[in-house]
């Protein structure tokens, strides 16, 4: 719990104040009303992506698909050739201000990631998506974070596909 962030929820919202929450050893502040997207924002900007930490449930993630490790295999080798890409993708959309496509995309990642059981990455993914709806941009440190979480999963992704036995196209089709 060492590097659990501690985020005030307060009405009291001037500059003492929240420097009396950074004093008092918490991480951020939202003020009073708490409006649900900027709460996920600033979580975004403090879940830690632990590189230690296995980035997916791998128990869960074989349970959701039938205790088939070949389809949670072969799903994964998908998720890995069709998603290595995106969080470039993401940045150049929200460069060039397509907000539905960065939305889109972040979307995607999002159930992609549930599917796996990827806490950290299904939580980024969804405030991501909510700040975009709301803003139509994202800053850097959550998109850092995002990326990191993204990179961590397709790095435990490659890891659990060497070590699974090979899946053979007649089984996966």
């Amino acid at each position: 719990t060492a590097h659990l962030p501690i985020i005030g929820l307060t009405a009291n919202v001037n500059r003492s104040d929240l420097a009396d929450c950074l004093a008092a050893g918490m991480n951020d502040h939202v003020g009073k009303p708490i409006e649900p997207r900027e709460l996920f924002a600033r979580l975004a900007e403090w879940l830690p992506a632990d590189a230690g930490a296995p980035v997916f449930d791998v128990a869960g993630a074989r349970a959701r698909y039938g205790d088939d490790e070949q389809l949670l295999s072969r799903l994964l080798q998908v998720f890995v050739e069709s998603e290595a890409d995106c969080i470039a993708r993401l940045r150049v959309a929200l460069a060039a201000g397509r907000q539905d496509e960065a939305r889109r995309i972040c979307h995607t990642l999002k159930g992609l990631a549930a599917g796996f059981d990827a806490h950290a990455l299904t939580a980024l993914a969804e405030a991501a998506e909510c700040v975009i709806d709301d803003t139509g941009a994202l800053a850097e440190s959550p998109l850092a974070a995002l990326d990191a979480a993204h990179q961590a999963l397709i790095a435990d992704a490659r890891r659990h596909l060497a070590l699974s036995p090979p899946f053979s196209a007649a089984a996966a089709g």
